[in-house]
């Protein structure tokens, strides 16, 4: 088996010695030599390429390169070179040759002496490296000539011995036996080189002074030392215990315990029972030994590691937070502590002063730090430092602070969203209470509705016709609270759970509760009963007796906000543009030249906007459930629209389409509402659209965001959602890029997810149908795989063939209007070549169809959906050849409530084909057990929103769900993407 060696052979020059790496091959009990490694650009491997390096440095040519400028050549160079020279050369091989034996015996690499030329490697010859210094024992015995001076190595190891080489001196590295050994810092190697050739070392008396001043003082404190016939002083000093903060590996550091007595420090591995220092006062020597409070030490070393609980080897937050927290104790023990860092740290406790207000919606906090020394800095100093995730920051003392890990919990949120106003100072909307340090911090009249609270326990409204279930009453309250707290809300559930009847709850409750209990009221409730019901008989009367209805308004930096209380406002010190959160977006009052739509007495209109395909929905829910509401439709041709616009201000609810509202904006804006009600609301998740700055100029009280989907794509859609429901919650676009799309886009577990799920978490509520509904049919889900004809991967093959090509191209390639016409051709092939006006059959078709033969004639009825109503054509060419009943509803179907109910009510119609745009919102299709989902979309959210038109409440079976997925196309490529966008809602919006 290959493997690799490092040889150590002498240099041949100045006692040093040189390294090579081979590849070496075992053969038996040998290793043969194979290949010597001369080079380091080709090894990916980072260690080992550092491994190759130093070997490298080690060899006479590079030292002569590095050294030897001034010499001709490289014999002239080793031979004549002066001691300054020599040294700093010994040196730098010594510490390369020490860091690559170290380096080897980590990768495994085996170490060997290099053999003679031709000999092989024997393994009961290879070097082992210890890591574990070995202690130095001297020994000296007094003697009538002189001095005796014996040296071992750690349990009383005679160096002559045993097979004993000095490789390095500083720092030390020997070869005895057969390991690699290294003394203890600041322990040369030669101190061995007298001890190679003779167990004891003779020092004459007439030397003798100038050898223990010279040689053995430099020493005498870094050994143990014993002696003999010399005279001792034997000390007890009072020992303290001192704690030194240093750096150790990987960043990391240690609080090391040392004791002193006097002159003399142990460590806690330290060995030694005393220290043996000389005193040489030029006549005579004397050995002074200061010996060490074993049972004092244990005691230390129980409060530090036992009580205190002190780090190991920890990040330096964690040791200079442990320090600060054990500051008292450690005084109280007569502990001292001391930094042996590259930078001197605070240690201490940091207090905090709040001086903190609140003025109408906005809080005002402003922190001053008052650190161990006096010194006074305000919080938003380190405003910088805790966005960025900096550990150290320097004060004007000079001295570095580390900011303690809890204030990134406390305040990386706050300092994220906090408005600079002024120095020292950050301001945040009411909405953004979730992001403060604390909710001590917030008044009681501006926070959430706790459970329990009136809301929270508030009846279902009298004049709904409808039992909610206990999920939908708690619906029903959370929206509640919001509406009491002045926030808006976006209720997320589950297609089929019924948000309509939650929010037309909602909306009953704010006419009940503003409503008076004169008779007049009661009559006019009467009155459009019967009005109603004649309407329910004739949908096409609309109706002229409306009474105008209206509240009081508090209007707040173009934020409409209800004040349940009838308690005065207080005016705020900010600018409409400050108050909105983000000036860029703030939402344009109506043009002073309009008349104004809005009464000042009264009850004010509820708004409801839908797409298109669905107002019908919510008209029939209106008459259905909530039969006192006066409901005026404001959908038509302009005349139609022109003739209702004078019952816009005296209805309940105005009824519209998202086409709608774009297009009579200038009319809806001119009313006050006191409700505001989204529904699919991400139809305006993209903030640069006309519907979305339409949305903004829209008044009212409380906004309700109903949609499943709140991130469709992107990040940017939810920042779009909320901007319309509580526009101060995530600043301005360009702060939301900077501090939440950038950074989680890169890397989803960044903790700026956490802070933005924690702030949008108090105005999104979502509950999922297995959750809530125990009677919720089962369903199966199948992915079924097509294989393409043979005409059809061909056709396919050529238009992959043109988009690469088309890739290849930058101009073209920078064409994103190209480009997804490319993708979207690559798509229609997949499905069918008959999309693109190719002949042939379609693999994917011959598959539905096989599958919609074992139904056929069954009591099953089957939902197929595609986002290409050109496939729903092909689908629906073949059931007609084949003489099969089936329905269609696409975006240009006009009878849409028709076609869905002869689907339901009859029988022998089996099949439904219906589109993404025109199926995707606000069908039920409980008679359907089968979802065909024929091509996959690009978000899941989008077929599950098709997958509950049958799998909702009502389905009384098991509900069978097949995606049919091309093999080898596109479509394999768009599950990913899927995906992908479902990770970032689960991490924004659900916590899972």
């Amino acid at each position: 088996m290959d493997s690799l060696a490092l040889l150590i052979s002498p240099l041949g020059f100045w006692n040093l010695y040189t390294l090579r790496l081979r590849h070496v091959h075992e053969e038996g009990e040998e290793y043969a030599g194979g290949d010597f490694i001369d080079k380091a650009t080709d090894i990916d491997d980072k260690e080992l390429r550092r491994l190759v390096e130093l070997c490298l440095w080690t060899q006479s040519d590079n030292l002569f390169a590095r050294a030897g400028r001034n010499f001709s050549n490289k014999k002239a160079f080793f031979e004549k070179a002066d001691k300054t020279t020599q040294r700093y050369v010994i040196s730098q091989v010594d510490q390369h040759i020490t860091e690559a034996v170290a380096t080897a015996s980590r990768l495994g690499v085996h170490i060997f002496f290099a053999p003679k030329p031709g000999e092989w490697l024997k393994q009961q010859d290879e070097l082992h490296f210890n890591a574990d210094p070995l202690k130095l024992h001297a020994a000296f015995t007094k003697t009538d000539d002189g001095i005796d001076y014996r040296l071992t190595l750690g349990q009383d190891i005679i160096p002559l011995a045993h097979r004993t080489q000095v490789l390095c001196n500083n720092p030390s590295l020997f070869v005895i036996d057969h390991s690699l050994r290294q003394l203890d810092e600041g322990l040369g190697g030669k101190l061995l080189t007298p001890f190679l050739k003779k167990e004891i070392y003779h020092i004459p008396a007439s030397i003798q002074a100038k050898y223990f001043r010279q040689f053995i003082l430099k020493i005498v404190k870094k050994i143990d030392i014993s002696s003999d016939g010399f005279d001792v002083d034997n000390l007890h000093p009072q020992g303290k215990a001192v704690l030194t903060l240093q750096a150790s590996i990987n960043g990391l550091y240690t609080l090391d315990t040392q004791f002193v007595y006097d002159t003399a420090t142990f460590s806690v591995s330290d060995r030694r029972e005393k220290s043996v220092t000389l005193h040489d006062d030029g006549k005579s020597v004397t050995f002074v030994c200061i010996w060490r409070n074993r049972e004092w030490e244990s005691t230390i070393t129980e409060l530090l590691d036992n009580e205190l609980h002190r780090p190991q080897t920890a990040p330096l937050q964690e040791m200079t937070a442990w320090l600060t927290a054990n500051e008292t104790v450690l005084a109280q023990h007569g502990i001292e502590t001391k930094q042996r860092t590259s930078h001197h740290y605070v240690i201490g406790e940091v207090k905090k002063l709040h001086n903190d207000r609140w003025t109408g919606d906005w809080f005002q906090m402003h922190v001053t730090l008052v650190f161990p020394d006096g010194t006074q800095m305000a919080l938003t100093d380190f405003r910088d430092a805790i966005i960025n995730g900096d550990r150290e920051v320097r004060l004007p003392s000079g001295n570095w602070f580390v900011i303690p890990d809890e204030w990134y919990a406390q305040y990386s949120a706050a300092m994220l969203f906090g408005l600079m106003k002024s120095r020292g100072t950050l301001t945040f909307h009411r909405s953004q209470q979730t992001v403060l340090p604390t909710e001590d911090l917030l008044p009681t009249t501006l926070k959430a509705p706790a459970t329990g609270d009136t809301e929270e326990k508030a009846l279902p409204p009298k004049g709904l016709k409808a039992t909610l279930r206990p999920y939908q009453l708690l619906g029903y309250q959370w929206m509640l609270s919001h509406q009491h707290g002045g926030t808006g809300c976006l209720l997320g559930d589950d297609m089929g759970l019924g948000k309509t009847v939650q929010t037309i709850a909602v909306i009953l409750h704010y006419f009940e509760s503003t409503d008076s209990a004169s008779t007049d009221d009661r009559s006019r409730e009467d009155a459009t009963a019967n009005a109603l019901s004649t309407q329910a008989e004739n949908p096409d009367h609309q109706g002229d007796d409306n009474i105008i209805r209206s509240d009081s308004v508090t209007r707040s930096n173009n934020i409409i906000r209800s004040n349940p209380t009838n308690t005065p406002v207080q005016m705020s010190l900010f600018s409409d543009e400050e108050m909105s959160g983000h000036a860029a977006q703030a939402i344009p009052s109506a043009a002073s030249s309009q008349p104004d739509l809005r009464q000042q007495s009264g009850h004010r209109p509820v708004l409801v906007a839908a797409p298109s395909s669905v107002v019908f929905n919510w008209h029939d829910e209106f008459r259905r459930f909530a039969p006192s509401l006066r409901v005026v439709e404001y959908t038509g041709n302009a005349r139609e629209r022109a003739v209702k616009q004078s019952q816009l201000a005296n209805a309940d609810v105005v009824l519209t389409s998202y086409p709608m509202l774009r297009n009579d904006i200038g009319v809806l804006s001119r009313l006050s509402f006191a409700i505001a009600v989204y529904d699919e609301a991400h139809a305006f998740r993209n903030n640069t659209s006309l519907l979305y700055q339409a949305v903004l100029k829209i008044h009212a009280d409380f906004p309700i965001a109903l949609t499943g989907t709140p991130m469709v794509n992107a990040l940017d859609e939810l920042w779009t959602l909320m901007s319309v429901l509580n526009p101060a919650l995530l600043g301005d676009y360009e702060t939301f890029q900077n501090n939440f799309i950038h950074s989680i886009n890169v890397n989803l577990q960044d903790e700026h997810t956490a802070i933005l799920r924690k702030l949008v978490a108090p105005y999104f509520l979502r509950r999922l149908r297995g959750d809530v509904l125990d009677s919720l049919p089962e369903r199966q889900d199948e992915q079924v795989w097509c294989d393409m004809t043979e005409a059809q991967a061909a056709l396919y093959e050529e238009e992959q063939s043109k988009m690469r090509n088309l890739l290849m191209d930058a101009e073209q390639a920078n064409n994103r209007i190209v480009v997804l016409a490319a993708i979207t051709r690559l798509r229609r092939l997949a499905c069918s070549p008959k999309l693109e006006h190719k002949e042939g059959d379609s693999g994917k078709v011959l598959e539905v169809f096989d599958r919609l033969e074992e139904l056929r004639g069954t009591d099953h009825k089957v939902l197929l959906f595609s986002e290409f109503t050109s496939f729903l054509d092909v689908i629906a060419e073949e059931m007609k050849q084949r003489g099969w009943s089936y329905d269609i509803l696409t975006g240009q179907s006009r009878d849409r409530e028709g076609i869905v109910k002869h689907f339901q009510q009859t029988p022998s119609c089996q099949f439904f084909l219906v589109s993404l745009k025109a199926g995707g919102e606000g069908l039920n299709l409980t008679e359907a057990d089968y979802v065909f989902l024929l091509d996959p979309w690009w978000n899941h959210a989008a077929e599950e929103q098709a997958i509950a038109r049958a799998h909702r409440s009502g389905q009384r079976r098991s509900v069978m769900v097949y995606r049919f997925i091309t093999r080898g196309s596109l479509e394999e490529q768009i599950q990913k993407v899927q995906d992908k966008k479902d990770d970032l809602v689960k991490a924004i919006m659900y916590n899972v």
